[in-house]
């Protein structure tokens, strides 16, 4: 539906991050949270993938935060449903070559959006288990670059246009946001040719992006 073009926004065609934290119960907490839509801190945790909120409004599902940019292809938001659940939305930053991507950048937006999403979650009473999904599309025939201090070149290139990550279940999503986080990027840069992601010390497995 998103690749078709039913988003909550105006948004256009080229490359882009899907990223899913959806509840598996069924509580529905929009009673909790309809009043609660308008405080700042509500806004805060639920932040457009790569943005700055500058809009908001109610909808069918629930409550959108969004960009208002005239590039529409630059357009991002955040759905929250009225279980909790929250749905990202950005354009993929590609590099000076407007085909590869940085794999960091998908990562900082990811770890960024899902801490916020934590603190939204306690507020409102979510709890899990949790299904986190990401998936990115116009990617085929791109490469997912890595470290520049790696001196690490991969020349494989994903293979689907829309990459749809195998979908993640955590017990507990009140754990630090990158650690839940590790197995969908690593299937990331695998998709992309990689072993696994660069980005978390291989002794500690601690996310180094975040120090």
């Amino acid at each position: 539906m998103l690749l078709a073009g039913e988003t909550p926004i105006p948004t256009a065609a080229g490359a882009k991050i899907i990223f899913h934290a959806l509840p598996l119960s069924s509580v529905d907490v929009w009673n909790v949270f309809r009043p609660l839509a308008v405080v700042p801190e509500v806004i805060d945790g639920m932040p457009p993938l790569g943005g700055d909120a500058s809009s908001w409004r109610y909808n069918l599902d629930g409550f959108v935060v969004h960009t208002t940019r005239k590039d529409v292809d630059q357009q991002t938001y955040t759905q929250c449903f009225r279980d909790g659940g929250l749905e990202g939305f950005g354009p993929l930053a590609a590099d000076r070559t407007g085909r590869n991507f940085y794999g960091h950048h998908v990562e900082d937006r990811i770890v960024s959006a899902l801490t916020q999403y934590q603190r939204l979650w306690r507020r409102l009473g979510v709890v899990g288990p949790m299904l986190l999904a990401l998936t990115l599309s116009g990617v085929r025939g791109a490469k997912i670059l890595g470290r520049a201090e790696l001196s690490i070149d991969h020349d494989e290139t994903f293979e689907h246009d829309v990459t749809m990550l195998p979908e993640l279940v955590v017990l507990d999503p009140s754990a630090r946001a990158a650690l839940l986080l590790r197995p969908l990027f690593d299937l990331m840069w695998n998709a992309g040719g990689w072993e696994q992601s660069p980005w978390y010390d291989p002794t500690t497995g601690e996310w180094t992006r975040g120090k």
